[in-house]
């Protein structure tokens, strides 16, 4: 099997250490231990056993998800991050016979590794001009007797627009039409500005989320599926051909931070996104010669559009090396023409990226 480079991530590896302002990640600031304690009033308690493993996951955790997603413990599947929940997904649903839809610009990562399975890949496109809205009319298109798995996320993974319950639903329907699921990582879902409910329930719709992106607790590695019973069995039984078993621990942890402490986590969220997607939305709109945007609806992750005809790759390398500022190239979201923007900062911090980001933009571009 021939294993290609995520370049997200190898862009992401190499340079942070070397990167003055780091506007490349996707998640909040990690908690700490001390203020796990703070927030739920537990400690790790000392005859937790190290060795534990959740093969089919921690009650728990699971019946706190019940509360969440409105469904019950057959739908749901845990796992090590969000990662091995869509890989599960795809364990469940492809081989080399058929094909998948991914959403483009999208997450590199996602359509790398379903296309590992030997499926064909094809492009379903988002367009800046539409708003980065989903375009149910475009994937009836897209879609044959052959297609499997529709992949999207949301909020939308680059540019942080939410889709609409109503059109998640009328693309689910497009799908089941040709005997197909869709999948949709809502890993940053929780993280949109208005409260928004999960799109499983829906006929036809898988979910995948973690405690990653939102939550800041992506170190203890918990992430889940939520599906329809007949394929919540089949990624259970995939799970036992990846990692078997999940953190007992980290489902533990995880298990008591959403039960005790989510409201507060996502105030935690939302405090720093709201405040910082404010002072991204002034910078765009003092440089009109440069960028537009569509402004995200939450998250942490916006995707600018620049103006000129210059590589988002060669674009992004000199903003590096000449002003020390690392974001991510929109060649690796699959759309030329733009970058990837995080502002997960301190406030001041933000300020000076953003202030050397105009710089280097206007010294490049103009």
């Amino acid at each position: 099997m021939h294993i290609e480079k995520a370049r997200i991530f190898d862009w992401l590896l190499k340079n942070m250490e070397s990167a003055r302002f780091n506007m490349a990640l996707s998640n909040i600031e990690g908690v700490t231990l001390a203020e796990f304690r703070r927030l739920t009033g537990l400690d790790i308690p000392d005859d937790s056993d190290l060795g534990e493993g959740e093969h089919y996951g921690n009650p728990e955790l699971k019946d706190g998800l019940c509360g969440i997603y409105k469904c019950r413990p057959e739908n749901i599947v845990t796992a090590s991050g969000g990662t091995e929940a869509n890989i599960l997904v795809y364990l469940a649903m492809l081989d080399k016979d058929v094909e998948f839809l991914m959403e483009r610009p999208g997450y590199e990562p996602m359509g790398m590794t379903a296309g590992l399975f030997g499926s064909r890949r094809i492009a379903w496109p988002r367009r800046f001009e539409h708003g980065f809205d989903i375009d149910v009319e475009s994937l009836r298109l897209n879609l044959t007797d052959k297609t499997k798995l529709v992949i999207m996320t949301n909020l939308h993974n680059p540019s942080g627009r939410l889709a609409g319950r109503d059109c998640i639903r009328e693309a689910a329907e497009a799908c089941a039409e040709k005997g197909a699921c869709l999948l949709i990582d809502e890993i940053f879902l929780d993280g949109a500005f208005e409260p928004q409910r999960s799109a499983f329930g829906l006929d036809n719709v898988i979910v995948t989320s973690s405690v990653t992106k939102v939550y800041g607790l992506g170190g203890v590695r918990t992430g889940w599926v939520i599906a329809p019973e007949d394929v919540a069995e089949k990624c259970q039984l995939a799970k036992s051909h990846t990692t078997a078993a999940s953190s007992g621990l980290g489902e533990w942890l995880n298990a008591k931070a959403l039960s005790k402490a989510r409201d507060v986590l996502l105030d935690r969220f939302k405090t720093v996104a709201k405040r910082n997607r404010s002072i991204v939305k002034d910078w765009v709109e003092s440089n009109p010669d440069l960028v537009e945007w569509v402004a995200p609806d939450g998250g942490v992750i916006c995707f600018p559009r620049y103006k000129g005809d210059l590589s988002s790759e060669e674009l992004c390398r000199r903003l590096l090396d000449e002003q020390g500022i690392l974001v991510i190239p929109g060649l690796y979201s699959g759309l030329e023409g733009h970058f990837r923007l995080s502002y997960q900062q301190p406030e001041e911090e933000l300020r000076a990226a953003l202030d050397s980001l105009g710089k280097g933009l206007r010294e490049i571009l103009l």
